[in-house]
């Protein structure tokens, strides 16, 4: 796929997640074994991220929560390009809702109109322009966007991660996370769809 800059095949027992993308971008597990994510400290460090202000970007990834109902936000995937420019997809726990977010100036993001249900598998994209005007967020092929938020800002480093936001020690993923892929471009409605 055009754009595509990190694809990751989980392999049991090998304690990494290979990336199957031309950048060979491949992560360590940082704790565990497998894409069973505990909520505490289970994330994998893919390394180097993607500029979404460069071109734009989009996160896909297929989730199966483990809790909903309560508990606050959970990051599924981020892509870093350092400085303020992260962009995530993830889980608000207590709204049961699966929400996107880019960090750099605006308004910052969008969730799910529809309510989620733990152990059920999900296939999430989220989408963003290199302006970061535009945001979409697709659950099993469909467009589900409402609007949230207000300005919001962060900075870090380059760098991807799954199951946790990338800068902080915190915003654990409870649940099980696999087939992740970042593209450096914003997929369309139709390309989403036949990702899922």
């Amino acid at each position: 796929k055009k754009g595509l800059k990190l694809d990751t095949r989980f392999i049991p027992g090998e304690g990494n997640a290979r990336d199957l993308s031309v950048d060979s971008n491949t992560g360590t597990l940082v704790s565990g074994r497998s894409t069973a994510f505990d909520g505490n400290s289970d994330c994998i460090d893919c390394g180097v991220g993607v500029d979404p202000t460069a071109s734009g970007s989009s996160l896909v990834a297929w989730v199966k929560p483990g809790t909903v109902g309560s508990g606050g936000l959970s990051s599924i995937l981020e892509s870093c390009g350092g400085g303020s420019s992260r962009f995530a997809i993830g889980l608000s726990e207590s709204e049961s809702k699966f929400y996107v977010t880019r960090f750099w100036s605006g308004p910052y993001g969008g969730h799910t109109s529809t309510t989620v249900s733990a152990g059920t598998w999900y296939h999430v994209v989220g989408t963003v322009s290199a302006d970061g005007n535009t945001i979409a967020l697709y659950v099993n092929g469909v467009s589900m966007t409402e609007a949230y938020g207000s300005n919001k800002s962060a900075s870090g480093t380059a760098v991807t991660t799954i199951g946790r936001l990338a800068q902080t020690d915190s915003y654990y993923f409870h649940g099980s996370i696999a087939g992740c892929k970042v593209f450096n471009t914003p997929l369309t409605a139709a390309q989403a769809l036949e990702l899922y």
